[in-house]
């Protein structure tokens, strides 16, 4: 009755893959719950000594969709990519940040991208990032790759589409931003 509305709930529960269920009774009302699981995050503590030992991950693949992805992000605003780095590694992923698709390669990564995000305005004198997430795909045709930009014109964003990238508004949001890389991997 708050107004935060069922169809929001709906799509954050599906995200996080959390159960919602509903038990309704006529002429009394409705209750909803979501069932979340209570674990401790993978990888970042041992089981502790006193816990018994199942032999299994605290997290399942389906719980950490992201877990070991390799992401490039090519971002020339620091702040902004420990930001990413650091949502991005909070899901799982391995990630590598640079200020151009230049630097990434040069620093020879053992491990290939999976995913590009790239900002698309970067610093002056820089191919913007469509350019360089071209570049990239040269290497490695079938990357798929993310485009955030603060610029909200229609020819941008239809030629970001053309070339088969995702498409994100800045002021990003965590959770479109972690629905769209599920689907494009």
């Amino acid at each position: 009755g708050l107004g935060l509305g069922l169809a929001i709930v709906k799509r954050i529960t599906g995200l996080l893959e959390h159960p919602l269920s509903l038990a309704s009774t006529p002429g009394r009302g409705a209750a909803f719950a979501v069932r979340v699981p209570i674990r401790q995050p993978a990888n970042v503590m041992g089981p502790s000594a006193d816990a018994p030992s199942t032999g299994q991950s605290c997290a399942s693949p389906l719980a950490q969709p992201l877990l070991d992805t390799v992401i490039w992000v090519i971002e020339d605003d620091r702040e902004v990519c420990a930001g990413m780095q650091s949502l991005l590694e909070g899901w799982g992923a391995s990630v590598h940040c640079a200020d151009t698709a230049e630097v990434l390669l040069q620093q020879a990564l053992a491990a290939p991208p999976e995913v590009l995000i790239v900002d698309h305005q970067l610093g002056d004198g820089q191919p913007d990032g469509l350019a360089q997430a071209q570049r990239l795909r040269k290497r490695w045709p079938d990357l798929p790759v993310v485009v955030i930009s603060a610029d909200h014109s229609a020819p941008l964003k239809a030629r970001a589409r053309a070339l088969g990238f995702g498409f994100l508004l800045k002021p990003v949001k965590p959770l479109r931003l972690r629905q769209l890389l599920i689907h494009c991997r």
